[in-house]
């Protein structure tokens, strides 16, 4: 079986209700597949691929990211900070 696209281009579009589209298309601009994501879905999916993963509030944060609403000054996640990584 071939994969569907293998020299495509991912292109990400949210919706209006929060839900995301994703586009592959090749480089001369042919759509060879498009799927939208719910929300709920999409929150996992990058929550899943953040430092903080799913646990620790990780799911809340990056759907506060991606609704664009920031974090209440009441929520645990205000206090929790990523370590930075400093190059020696």
């Amino acid at each position: 079986m071939k994969p569907a696209c293998t020299t495509g281009v991912l292109r990400f579009e949210r919706n209006d209700d929060g839900s995301v589209t994703v586009y592959v298309a090749m480089h001369d601009g042919t759509l060879q597949r498009q799927e939208t994501i719910n929300d709920g879905i999409w929150g996992s999916i990058i929550a899943n691929m953040s430092y903080y993963g799913e646990n620790d509030y990780g799911w809340y944060r990056a759907m506060s990211f991606h609704m664009g609403s920031p974090l209440d000054s009441t929520t645990p996640l205000k206090d929790k900070v990523a370590p930075m990584v400093v190059a020696s």
